[in-house]
């Protein structure tokens, strides 16, 4: 899960409710406000993930041709950007 900026956004219930899969047995882990490359290096740890979830704020053109999403105060990336960071994971199998 990473929990990007979110002023004016409570964030603290979707962190509970991801939380809560632990108890069925999975593993989360929660990057709260993270830098690119903290994030970044976080996708191509060795043990993969199944599941992504944002909580946080994006924007997006009006004409929609391009969207963002904010990982912190100062970083964000392109939907381009985040396709390239997936499509690694989803190569790792």
């Amino acid at each position: 899960m990473v929990v990007g900026k979110s002023a004016g956004i409570n964030t603290n219930l979707d962190i509970e409710i991801v939380q809560k899969l632990q108890e069925k047995g999975a593993e989360v882990i929660c990057l709260k406000q993270p830098s690119r490359e903290k994030f970044a290096n976080t996708l191509r740890e060795e043990s993969g993930f199944h599941i992504f979830i944002f909580s946080g704020h994006s924007r997006s053109e009006e004409d929609g041709t391009i969207g963002w999403i904010s990982l912190n105060n100062s970083d964000e990336l392109s939907i381009d950007e985040f396709n390239n960071s997936l499509r690694y994971v989803i190569d790792k199998g």
